[in-house]
């Protein structure tokens, strides 16, 4: 029976963006059919579909099984992809629309499977209760267990209807970790009552849904494993807390293993010994010394055969399933992207505080659709004469959505002074804005990008309250940005840096729409 299985197809390997297709020959040598691409390769659909049909090419004349092409985030492999344009699952919490939701994961994955991806780690069930998460909460649907968990069903749902799995993130709930000060794994430090009736919750839900595979985190949860041992490779936390006591049968995924203490090749065989059918390794020397200790634990009779069958077997499992996705797929009328967008960005706009209306001119929204009691007109004394707008940093993804975004401004605000600055800005760039304050006067509009992480742009949409009468603060992003901002004559967020959240912000800002968004995260002193 060892001879017959290839315990590197436990492994997913990730494939880098340079040295791709040498990467693809070395994997596939080494028995490794699973592969995960950074969505970086997915902004050139042509070569992420070439790269498909050459890795399930290579695995049919190698006579390996067929290949499951996953695709992982940009900054984080083990997270949800992030492609430019398409509304961020904090944005669709926001507006509550479970049936857009379901359209965004469909539209997603319909782009997807036309470029040959099986799987994606998405949605993300972790809670957003961690305001300083180091890669911000816009990837996740809120901090509310049972609210978080129906949209990220819907956008599952999306999803599986568009033809590509989806893997839950990141078990046993991983949105709030203990990491200062601290040496090796991230720590959840939640107890066992709190881990279970709210980190987990969302988990719960999944499985009595039927997801089709799940991520766990290579954390360290005292609550389920009193030993040091990361969850990823914990059997308490696999065999008994994840299939035993919630029931999953589907494929359980293990965190990345490169930096796991126990070293690589022992970590793959752990994990593997404790119930995860498939592990990723996220550098390709990681993942061939990986496949290569499992095929010997395997051989060694360390790793029993039977294992290796039942991870395999839920792989083959996942593939079939992968199939009748496909097959049982139709033609749906679904928005374009921007179309969609747009209006997810219209419905998710939240305002936390709304100004008194001033002066001749006040923008009323009630005959433009201000919807129930919950929206809150966002009305200044006039249109904006200046726009601060804080850039994301060079190493971010929105990068390359800074020439649209500029432009959609300046389209809507055409008689509005545009001022974009830096997210972390210098003293330079304060002076040149008080100066141009005083010429043009205001009200003011400020753009911000993650303030609450850039103490400089903070002090700088300070100071341009000092400069002028009137300010207006909306947060591009994380909306936690808005409690920094207490003296501002309205504060609201968009959950993006994207063309379609610049509209949706000038639209609040000049009454075109009521906020009708609810945040789904609490902001420190404001309700919405």
């Amino acid at each position: 029976m060892a001879g017959a299985l290839r315990a590197g197809g436990m492994i997913l390997g990730a494939l880098p963006a340079s040295g791709t297709e040498e990467t693809l020959e070395r994997y596939l040598d080494a028995g490794i059919v699973s592969l995960l691409v950074p969505s970086d390769l997915a902004a050139d659909p042509e070569r992420l579909r070439t790269l498909a049909c050459k890795a399930r090419e290579g695995a049919r004349a190698r006579g390996l099984p067929p290949v499951l092409f996953a695709l992982g985030g940009a900054r984080d492999l083990c997270g949800a992809p992030e492609l430019p344009g398409f509304p961020h699952p904090l944005g669709l919490a926001a507006s509550g629309d479970k049936a857009l939701a379901l359209k965004a994961g469909r539209l997603l994955a319909q782009r997807l499977r036309a470029c040959g991806v099986d799987l994606i780690f998405a949605p993300r069930f972790d809670l957003a209760s961690d305001p300083k998460r180091a890669l911000g909460i816009l990837e996740l649907f809120g901090e509310d267990p049972e609210r978080s968990a129906a949209m990220a069903l819907a956008y599952a749902r999306g999803l599986a209807s568009g033809g590509v799995l989806p893997c839950g993130a990141c078990f046993p709930g991983c949105g709030f970790l203990a990491t200062e000060g601290r040496q090796g794994p991230p720590l959840v430090p939640f107890p066992f009552e709190r881990l279970s009736s709210v980190e987990s919750r969302p988990f719960a839900r999944a499985v009595k849904a039927r997801l089709p595979a799940i991520l766990v985190g290579r954390v360290l949860v005292p609550a389920l494993e009193p030993e040091r041992v990361p969850a990823a490779r914990s059997a308490r936390v696999i065999e008994g807390r994840l299939r035993r006591d919630l029931g999953f049968t589907g494929l359980c995924i293990g965190a990345k293993l490169d930096d796991d203490p126990a070293g690589v090749a022992r970590a793959a065989v752990l994990g593997a010994l404790a119930g995860a059918d498939m592990t990723v390794a996220a550098e390709p020397h990681a993942a061939i010394t990986a496949a290569a200790a499992l095929e010997r634990a395997l051989e060694a009779g360390e790793l029993p055969a039977p294992r290796v069958a039942v991870a395999l077997a839920r792989r083959e499992r996942l593939v079939a399933q992968r199939e009748g996705l496909r097959a049982a797929e139709r033609s749906r009328i679904v928005p374009g992207l921007e179309a969609l967008s747009l209006r997810a960005a219209l419905r998710a706009a939240t305002v936390f505080r709304a100004a008194k209306a001033r002066g001749k001119r006040a923008f009323a929204a009630k005959a433009k659709g201000a919807a129930g009691p919950r929206a809150r007109e966002f009305p200044l004394s006039a249109l904006p004469r200046l726009v601060l707008v804080a850039l994301p940093p060079s190493h971010d993804p929105d990068t390359g959505a800074v020439p649209a975004v500029l432009e959609a401004l300046s389209r809507e605000l055409p008689a509005a002074q545009l001022v974009p600055i830096a997210a972390d800005p210098g003293l330079a760039e304060g002076e040149a804005l008080v100066r141009l304050a005083g010429e043009v006067g205001g009200p003011a509009l400020a753009l911000t990008y993650d303030a609450h992480r850039h103490p400089r742009q903070e002090s700088l949409v300070h100071l341009l309250e000092e400069s002028v009468a009137e300010v207006a603060v909306i947060a591009m992003r994380d909306p936690y940005d808005a409690a920094f901002f207490p003296r501002a004559a309205a504060r609201a967020a968009v959950y993006g840096f994207a063309p379609a959240q610049m509209r949706a912000a000038v639209a609040l800002v000049r009454g075109d729409i009521a906020g009708r968004g609810v945040c789904p995260v609490s902001v420190l002193g404001l309700e919405v």
